[in-house]
């Protein structure tokens, strides 16, 4: 059996060697501390009311959080936090938790994924309806709230490196064997005889390879930590992207909708600091926080069943030497980490209410509720209350991110002191024009949303530039500075994605790749193929397809654009209203040669 510890990745790593494009404009590369020094000098001669002063506080504490550096110091300190919580994973006694919120928690989970699945049921029959007559009435399953059909029918390979597969992405993925551990073996066999591909490249060889796990690794999050990431096998994370998204679906039927949630989240923290009605709670490492113990309890046992299949048991942490039984039920890179998250934490924030502020049966209030993963929004009357049952259950509220007094809050990345947005901007990097223009945008944005002037710093990324693109507000951060008053005829940085080559003889296992151009090319993965004959001849010819790869991995190449007919200039709601575009303008000029 292979543990396919370490392999190589067919793409860079992402931030080591991004392409760039027009570096010719580039004068130099960006100095960071040097920026830093002089956003410090603008903030310091700026002033204002109690509102703005807190805004240039927060920035000043905050604004380098999210720099890109290379810190190895603190990867190894890293890895071992995450082999400290994981044994408090283990040690986590779920026989411990509160009985009466366990017990309204775990029915909550219930009905909501009870819900989902009788919605999906009934899609099913009534596609299976011979007739529109209506003869037949549907039946809910019974005593049921898992659907094995659902996940053979919604499976996918999810878009990052998986361990023991060489690089990432459909395209790359597969054509080679899908990674797995044994429990799941079952499931990915089912999967594979249902596609005419799949069951074509079985017959040449066996497209699975039995793993012992996951690989983990840390990568920056800012100056000061690391995030840890678990790299699955590829065939474990199709599994699990498959229940996630069931359990997605679920959240969404009852007015949770992750892919939208995050606004609402800081609408809500928006309101909270005015009124204070609603507090933000923030947890510690929330991902790493789902002990299985605590899971196996609160979780129905077909879907506690499902995880266990389809999770890994154990991780391999290459920088220590060593493998680790994992406690958590799952980790952060696994599939179906953070809508399990989301769900547990809603079922507490529920129960919570349900015992103790007389909460309704089956209900949450939206209008005073918001859980994003660990960002959690509350009345504040419940925080004190909501902040037992979480660390019964086994998470640590995070005192620094958690407020739920004074006229601060904070979720999903909004920051307001008293109504007013104080949310400050991060730096990442300087090393291309692209990079330059999204730091510009960012100054602009910020200074025109509070009345501060940052001329120095606004000066010195113009001096980064030879000609800077001026374009519509309406147009990406990256592709130029956002103005109203750009010109009819405009040029921007249009990102373009990294092609690679698909029929190449250094790529692993290129027949199977060739066996499944077919279904790549409908389903809109590769390029350059125009109609039938086209793709015959490049089949036969063996002349290599291109696709597209990681999102992350660009080239920016100069465009030519008009402001379309109607509109005046290039001002957009996005800039702002009419005072804050003429404010950013008066800031550009300032810093202008």
């Amino acid at each position: 059996m292979s543990k396919a510890k370490s392999g190589s990745s067919a793409l860079p790593k992402s931030g080591s060697t991004r392409v760039r494009g027009r570096k010719a404009a580039v004068k130099k590369i960006g100095d960071l501390d040097h920026f830093f020094n002089l956003l410090v000098l603008d903030l310091g001669a700026s002033g204002g009311t109690a509102e703005v002063q807190y805004a240039i506080d927060r920035q000043l504490s905050r604004m380098r959080k999210r720099v890109e550096v290379d810190r190895p110091e603190l990867e190894i300190e890293c890895l071992k936090d995450f082999v400290r919580t994981n044994a408090e994973m283990h040690m986590f006694d779920a026989q411990s938790l509160d009985e009466t919120i366990l017990g309204e928690a775990r029915q909550f989970i219930y009905h909501v994924l009870r819900k989902q699945l009788v919605a999906v049921d009934k899609q099913q029959f009534e596609r299976s309806m011979p007739d529109d007559t209506g003869r037949f009435l549907y039946e809910p399953p019974a005593n049921t709230v898992f659907s094995r059909s659902f996940i053979l029918d919604n499976w996918r390979l999810g878009p990052k490196a998986s361990n023991g597969v060489e690089g990432v992405g459909v395209v790359e993925k597969i054509g080679q064997a899908w990674t797995h551990t044994e429990s799941c073996e079952s499931y990915l066999r089912a999967i594979r005889m249902q596609s005419p591909y799949l069951i074509a490249i079985d017959g040449i060889e066996d497209g699975l390879q039995r793993i012992d796990g996951s690989k983990t690794t840390a990568i920056p999050k800012n100056e000061e930590a690391l995030r840890i990431i678990c790299g699955e096998p590829s065939g474990n994370m199709l599994l699990q992207l498959a229940g996630g998204r069931f359990i997605e679906l679920a959240l969404a039927g009852i007015g949770l909708n992750i892919h939208t949630q995050q606004p609402k989240n800081r609408r809500l923290a928006c309101r909270g600091s005015i009124d204070g009605s609603v507090c933000t709670v923030d947890l510690k490492s929330g991902s790493d926080r789902g002990a299985r113990s605590m899971i196996h309890r609160l979780w129905p046992e077909e879907w506690v069943s499902f995880f266990e299949k389809v999770r890994c048991a154990t991780t391999y942490i290459p920088k220590l030497g060593k493998d680790v039984q994992l406690g958590m039920m799952s980790t952060m890179g696994n599939g179906f980490t953070f809508p399990v998250m989301t769900l547990t934490l809603l079922a507490l924030v529920y129960a919570n209410r349900r015992i103790n502020h007389g909460g309704r049966h089956n209900f949450v209030d939206w209008n005073s509720t918001a859980v994003f993963g660990d960002d959690i929004i509350v009345p504040t009357e419940e925080y004190h209350t909501l902040r037992e049952v979480l660390e019964n259950f086994g998470y640590v509220v995070n005192n620094d991110k958690s407020f739920f007094s004074g006229r601060f809050r904070e979720s999903c990345g909004g920051d307001y002191f008293g109504g007013v947005d104080v949310t400050p901007f991060y730096v990442r990097r300087l090393t291309t024009e692209s990079d330059v223009y999204v730091v510009m945008n960012q100054l602009l944005d910020w200074s025109s949303k509070l009345g501060v002037p940052l001329v120095r710093s606004l000066r010195y990324l113009r001096s980064l530039v030879e000609k800077p693109c001026i374009v519509p507000g309406w147009c990406n951060p990256d592709s130029g500075v956002r103005l109203a008053q750009a010109p009819r005829r405009y040029k921007y940085l249009k990102p373009y994605p990294l092609q690679r080559e698909l029929l190449n003889t250094n790529i692993p296992r290129p027949w199977a790749r060739g066996i499944m151009v077919m279904p790549l090319a409908i389903g809109g993965f590769l390029n350059g193929i125009r109609d039938r004959e086209q793709l015959k001849s490049n089949l036969r010819e063996e002349t290599l397809l291109k696709y597209a790869v990681h999102d992350e991995w660009v080239v920016y190449k100069l465009r030519d654009a008009v402001i379309p007919s109607g509109f005046t200039d290039g001002w957009s709601p996005e800039l702002g209203g009419p005072a804050a575009s003429a404010y950013r303008s008066l800031i550009w000029e300032l810093a202008g040669f």
